[in-house]
This record gives structure tokens, C-alpha cells and sequence, in this order.
């Protein structure tokens, strides 16, 4: 579970930015759309909303996220003397070009709390920590400063590996390599968080595909798919080869390889059924899902990992989650994880969307609306309960209103320099 995530200083960030599960004192929906955990005074959030104009930096935030999992998992695998690391810091600002960028993350691992963060610029890690979290304090596990580190006493897996990093490589990702276990369990954790994009969210339909065949996910799957109105009767996965085309231009001991080393593909395809003019049913006909919706086509590809996540309690970001569904289908997968029954592990959603009707009480709470505003000093986020949102009104209205800011500045008479050719 996810109880904090913060950054400072990436893209139209600049100022320390904290994206928030940790919910406030408020009665409403408090049965249904919040995870009680083992920390007395800490009840987190099942979802959370993140409204604001186009360039506001919703997109940013969900990027910085998606930069801190990557490179977790990766600095230590791409690691050279000369490797220069993909960072943009905040532009709009002189000194920001010159300052370091930070990602820190408060998170639960098999019931445990850590807070975990590093400071980075392009060249090298400026600091990185990994704190475990107590109810009321919290323990050093490890902290570095440049190529120095200091390891708590029961931080036994991080002795006497300090040689091993490198300027441009995070420690704790050189002792997962290492199989030391609480550094392996934080980058599982890490890697089975997922974000989407819409760009990216085509990759995901294998991953879908894959369930699908395994029988103890097939059936739910298909259900999940049902209640969200999808228009086809079952699906069937086929196994496609390589092309036999291409491979005939390999020698037989390429063709060999090839076929040891790369993976099948999956074929995914829908069954309709196919009527008479009478409306009687005569037989059934299979789509490939090419052929189907641009909306239907998304939804099948993040299907698979919305599942993961409610079944194993994985948080999952999705950015754009409203681009090419139908509102009643993003409805319908809030409602997924604002449900006890469907959601009884804890899984977390965070997600971006332009959807007004999901700003409504009986959905969602006050500090699950979350509003991305853009400023002289970068992007900056707010709650609509911290903006006075009252619980009896309408936040739908009040937000078209002005009442919370993080509205687009669209004024039509800006037009009128177009007047002379009207």
C-alpha cells in the first residue's frame, strides 16, 4: 500500500509535491472507501481523483511516480561510469536547472511501513535513506550521503556492500541484485506497481491474455467484462508463431534460436453471436480484437492488471483512465475499488481524468477529489475538502463554478482579433 508519495523539482513540479492516501476525519463513506490499517490513527484511501486543466501537471505527477519505480528497478542493471541519467527538472525557474530532484515514498511492504527517497541530478545520487517506520518513531535501516553510507545496526544485509555502488546507482537496488531480502521485497513491491498511460496501455493486453488461459482468473475475468457491458459472449486466447515468412530468410540454426528465445504471441479474440432477421440466434462468430472498439480494446488491456491489483491488494495508477471509455465504465471500475466485496485487500487506485459526474458525494469523498493547479512555481495539489468543499453540496457545480480553482483560463472574447474576418 501506498501512504505518501512526494517529489520536488521534476518537470512542471518544482516545489515538494505530496500525493496523499492518508484520509482526513470525515464520516462520509468511511464503510466503504477506506482501508483500516494497523496504525491507530492511519486509515488510507481505496482511490483517488485527480482533476485540473490540461498542462496543470496531473500527467507530471503520475511520470514521477512512473520515474522512481523505473529507476528503482533499473539503476542498478544500467549502471556505468558514464551513464547519464533521463531527469528533467523544473525549467520556468534558473536555479532549478542546478538543483537536485527528489522522490520520496511512504509505503507498507508484508505489513511493514518504511519510508524510502533519494536526491538525484543527471550525474549521480546526492543522498538516498530507507527508514522503517514505528507507530511513533522511526529506525535508520541505511542513509547515504555521495559515496558514504551508514547502515543501522539491524540493517544486516547492507554491511560491508557500501564498495559496491557507483555514482549513478541507488544501494538499495545493489543489494536486491545482491538477494539481500528486504531490499528484493522493496523492489517487488515496486514492481508490482503498476502504471498505466495512454500510451502504454496497449502493452498490457498480453498480460490480460495470459490470465485468461489460466482457469482460476478466466471465469472472473469474463464476469468483470460482463458487468461492464461489454458486447461479446466469451473470449479465446490463441498461441501465433513467428511468421513463417520472415523465418525463411534465417539459416536453420537462426531459426532454432529464435524460436528457443522469443516468446509466442498471443491472439486475442471475442465471440459474438449472430442472429437471424427474426432476432433468433444462429450462430456464433469470432472477432479479433483489433476489430473491436478503441474502447474495448483499452479496457481488455488494463482488465488484467486491474484484476492483479484487487486480488493481491497492488496499488495501480492510471493516467487518462477516462480517454476512449464510456463514463459508465470508469463508474464502474471506481465503484470496483470502492467496494469492500470487490476490493477486500486493499488494493489502490490513483488516476487522472476530465470526468465531472465521478465528483459526486455518494462515490467518493472529499479528500479522494484531488485538484492539480499550475502556478508561477510549477504545479501545485489540493483536495477539494482543503478548498472548502462542504459535504451537502453539489462538487460538481462548485468546481464548474470556480469555487476550488484548477479550472482552464477560456475566455472566447480573447477572439477578437479574428473579428476582421467575421
Amino acid at each position: 500500500m501506498i501512504i505518501r508519495f512526494s517529489v520536488e523539482n521534476y518537470k512542471s513540479i518544482y516545489k515538494r509535491l505530496d500525493l496523499s492516501f492518508v484520509a482526513e476525519s470525515l464520516k462520509q463513506l468511511e464503510d466503504s472507501n477506506l482501508i483500516q490499517t494497523q496504525y491507530s490513527k492511519i486509515k488510507l484511501l481505496k482511490a483517488l481523483a485527480l482533476y485540473g486543466a490540461n498542462a496543470s501537471g496531473k500527467t507530471n505527477l503520475i511520470k514521477a511516480l512512473d520515474f522512481m519505480r523505473d529507476f528503482v528497478l533499473t539503476s542498478a542493471v544500467q549502471s556505468h561510469s558514464k551513464r547519464v541519467i533521463n531527469l528533467e527538472p523544473y525549467k520556468l525557474l534558473l536555479k532549478s536547472q542546478k538543483e537536485p530532484t527528489l522522490f520520496e515514498i511512504d509505503f507498507v511492504v508484508f505489513e511493514n511501513r518504511y519510508r524510502y527517497g533519494f536526491v538525484i541530478d543527471k550525474y549521480k545520487v546526492h543522498k538516498e535513506y530507507l527508514f522503517s517506520v514505528l507507530k511513533t518513531t522511526e529506525k535508520l535501516l541505511f542513509q547515504r550521503m555521495e559515496s558514504e553510507i551508514e547502515c543501522g545496526i539491524s540493517f544486516s544485509e547492507g554491511h560491508g556492500k557500501e564498495s559496491f555502488i557507483k555514482p549513478t546507482t541507488l544501494f538499495l537496488s545493489t543489494l536486491a541484485q545482491l538477494n539481500a531480502t528486504l531490499s528484493s521485497n522493496i523492489i517487488e513491491w515496486f514492481t508490482n506497481l503498476t502504471i498505466i498511460t495512454d500510451y502504454n496501455y496497449p502493452s498490457f493486453t498480453g498480460y490480460t491474455a495470459k490470465l485468461i488461459q489460466e482457469q482460476k482468473h478466466r471465469d472472473f475475468i469474463l464476469k468483470v467484462f460482463n458487468a461492464a457491458g461489454l458486447d461479446f459472449e466469451d473470449v479465446d486466447i490463441k498461441t501465433v508463431n513467428i511468421d513463417d515468412n520472415l523465418m525463411q530468410f534465417l539459416s536453420l540454426d537462426l531459426r532454432d534460436l529464435v524460436k528457443r528465445n522469443l516468446p509466442q504471441q498471443l491472439q486475442v479474440f471475442t465471440r459474438h453471436k449472430v442472429y437471424d432477421l427474426s432476432g433468433q440466434e444462429v450462430d456464433v462468430v469470432d472477432f479479433d480484437l483489433k476489430e473491436e472498439s478503441a474502447g474495448t480494446q483499452k479496457f481488455f488491456a488494463i482488465a488484467g492488471p486491474i484484476i492483479n491489483s484487487l486480488l493481491n491488494g497492488y496499488p495501480i495508477v492510471i493516467d487518462e483512465m477516462d480517454a476512449r471509455l464510456h463514463f459508465k465504465l470508469v463508474h464502474f471500475l471506481v465503484k470496483l475499488y470502492c467496494s469492500n466485496k470487490y476490493n477486500p485487500f486493499g488494493g489502490q487506485l490513483v488516476f487522472s481524468n476530465h470526468m465531472l459526474d465521478l465528483m459526486d458525494r455518494k462515490l467518493l469523498r472529499r479528500d479522494q477529489i484531488l485538484l492539480v493547479s499550475k502556478t508561477k512555481t510549477g504545479s501545485e495539489i489540493s483536495s477539494i475538502q482543503k478548498e472548502g468543499a462542504r459535504s451537502d453540496t453539489s462538487f460538481k457545480k462548485d468546481y464548474l463554478g470556480g469555487d476550488f480553482g484548477a479550472l482552464p483560463d477560456v475566455e472566447l472574447n480573447q477572439l477578437d482579433l479574428f473579428d476582421k474576418y467575421i
